[in-house]
């Protein structure tokens, strides 16, 4: 199973989760979201509850605790379970009607919007502690109180850092795969032989750059400090 589909370029929270850690993804819905939601819906009798209705109420109800859920998994500490319900949060939203309103915007203006909550619900992931993530945000949008150079930029931007940033930059878009398509495309028989070096050059190269990337990345670790795992706390 492709585990990863370009979450980068999803276009709204819920394409985020169709895209993103695909296959923890799908078990949440399975065991999770679809039991939830058709409890839901059997204890609802009448077409609408409180003017809502009831398919509503149990997408409401699955989503939200099924997110919360996902979050507790993560780790034993409320930033995890803030992180789930945030997610929760804004697929009840998109549900409720912003997903509609998210379609009439430029496509770029919607991956932006996909991206800021994306970077927000990071940060508390990541952090230790809301306080750690508040100031953390804070400095994200300018507000920091950093002491001066210990916090200029171009002490922790160099070669590495700005390569391997353009490598991810490139690679979370879909444009090798489009590469592979064109390739895939029809050509003539007199084109035969110019399709058949197209396609070996990508292969090459594409496998000489996976290799490189791994050379490089036990290169980077060889010579890191050490970094625990993300899930050490279970």
């Amino acid at each position: 199973l492709e585990n990863f589909n370009y979450p980068y370029m999803a276009r709204s929270v819920k394409d985020f989760w169709r895209r993103w850690h695909i296959s923890l993804a799908k078990w949440l819905r399975d065991y999770l979201f679809l039991p939830i939601a058709y409890a839901v819906s059997r204890k609802i009798k009448s077409p609408r509850f409180l003017r809502i209705k009831a398919e509503d109420w149990a997408y409401y109800t699955g989503s939200f605790v099924t997110m919360f859920i996902c979050g507790l998994w993560h780790g034993a500490n409320w930033t995890f379970v803030f992180w789930g319900v945030f997610y929760g949060t804004f697929l009840i939203l998109e549900h409720a009607g912003l997903g509609k309103r998210l379609k009439h915007l430029w496509w770029p203006f919607r991956i932006l919007y996909t991206q800021f909550l994306v970077m927000v619900a990071w940060v508390f992931f990541r952090s230790d502690s809301f306080s750690y993530a508040l100031q953390y945000l804070k400095a994200m949008f300018g507000f920091g109180t950093g002491d001066g150079t210990a916090y200029y930029p171009a002490l922790y931007v160099h070669g590495e850092i700005v390569v391997f940033g353009i490598l991810g930059l490139v690679l979370s878009t879909p444009l090798i795969s489009k590469l592979k398509a064109s390739l895939k495309k029809e050509f003539s028989k007199r084109e035969l032989w110019f399709q058949k070096w197209l396609v070996q050059g990508y292969r090459t190269g594409l496998n000489l750059g996976l290799f490189l990337i791994f050379i490089f990345s036990i290169m980077a670790l060889a010579s890191g400090t050490y970094n625990p795992f993300i899930y050490f706390r279970f």
